[in-house]
């Protein structure tokens, strides 16, 4: 059910009530994410989920603008644009594609949170590049005064690096050229799926 309520009724709401949005997003001070366990074989069940962000950029200050989640077997079952509070970055948008224009329609955190929180909640959720994504996530649930998610992170890049036996972590795309996959497109849902078909060629070549 979607709790978000017409500005109309919000005035009705005593401060407090969990379906009062909050009056604007806060100007936080970042903290260090607590360490994100590397994923094992074993976790890599239809209870695990995998998300990916796109982002404004790679700093303590930088916003989410897109999120996706999918299952195991790559099918996608969240994705959204995400309205960011500050002009998206040239240099993001040339990773990405995804401008601040195209942005501006798009819900903010806190109502994708909304929607999103549900599907993820009590989850393990695998994020390719776990400590990134999580302290995104957090990073966004705490500027909009959002409790943070109640999952199990993991990282699949550790787990790749370790099961091949890497000298150093490899990017999404290298791994994915590892195991002849074709590579995401660097928005959400591409590289979540790609993930999730990633970690099943490991599963598969390690048996």
């Amino acid at each position: 059910m979607n709790n978000l309520l017409p500005a109309s009724d919000e005035a009705n709401l005593e401060e407090g009530d969990d379906r009062r949005p909050p009056r604007g997003p806060l100007a936080i001070t970042p903290t260090i994410t607590p360490y994100t366990l590397t994923l094992h074989a074993g976790e890599i069940t239809e209870r695990a989920l995998i998300i990916d962000t796109e982002t404004t950029g790679r700093s303590l200050t930088a916003e989410i603008i897109e999120v996706a989640v999918c299952d195991i077997s790559g099918c996608i079952l969240f994705e959204s644009l995400v309205r960011p509070t500050e002009s998206v970055p040239r240099a993001a948008a040339r990773i990405h594609g995804l401008t601040t224009d195209c942005l501006i329609n798009a819900p903010t955190w806190y109502e994708v949170w909304r929607q999103l929180e549900p599907v993820v909640n009590c989850r393990t959720l695998i994020a390719y590049n776990a400590p990134f994504d999580r302290r995104m996530v957090e990073l966004e649930c705490a500027r909009y005064r959002l409790p943070a998610p109640e999952v199990r992170w993991r990282c699949a890049m550790r787990f790749i690096k370790e099961i091949n036996r890497w000298r150093r972590a490899p990017t999404l795309e290298e791994a994915c050229r590892s195991y002849q996959i074709t590579p995401g497109t660097h928005r959400a849902a591409s590289d979540a799926c790609a993930t999730a078909l990633l970690l099943q060629r490991v599963l598969s070549s390690s048996k």
